[in-house]
């Protein structure tokens, strides 16, 4: 089963006539302790095991919806144990540049999760704003910076 079929998801942001904008977007489903990702446009999610103290990488293909009719969107799954996180964000922080242009990167991103990953999810998503905000050096940043923090509770 998909999260999303993508010809509906495409013929309704068609019909909205934006013209032509698209949207990206991640979709999550749980159940049990199965997670579920579809993600159209969507930078990497970046998921936690506590128990091996690793952070891995789930990159899913897929366009924009509405940018192509006949697109295909990656389904991941995965079982979650009690106090795996996942880390989903938009493009603003790895895209984040700093004053000599050199954009913030997928990688310290990576690195700053895995310092913080044991952390409340507060914690984790302050400890990304500040090392964005530092980044910066002050300046605005040119594009959203978004990050949503799911922990599998400890005793579910």
């Amino acid at each position: 089963t998909t999260l999303f079929r993508s010809g509906t998801a495409t013929r309704a942001i068609k019909q909205m006539n934006l013209g032509r904008m698209n949207m990206a977007l991640t979709l999550v489903r749980f159940d049990a302790h199965r997670f579920h990702l579809s993600a159209a446009g969507m930078p990497p999610a970046l998921v936690y095991r506590q128990r091996a103290a690793l952070v891995e990488e789930v990159a899913l293909v897929g366009t924009p919806l509405g940018s192509m009719a006949d697109a295909t969107y990656d389904q991941w799954s995965s079982e979650l144990a009690p106090g795996d996180t996942d880390l989903q964000m938009t493009d603003g922080l790895p895209e984040l540049l700093d004053g000599a242009v050199e954009p913030f990167g997928y990688a310290r991103v990576r690195e700053v999760f895995a310092e913080t990953a044991n952390e409340s999810p507060e914690r984790i998503t302050a400890s990304l704003a500040a090392a964005a905000a530092e980044w910066a050096a002050g300046d605005s940043p040119n594009d959203d910076i978004t990050f949503l923090v799911l922990r599998a509770r400890e005793n579910a």
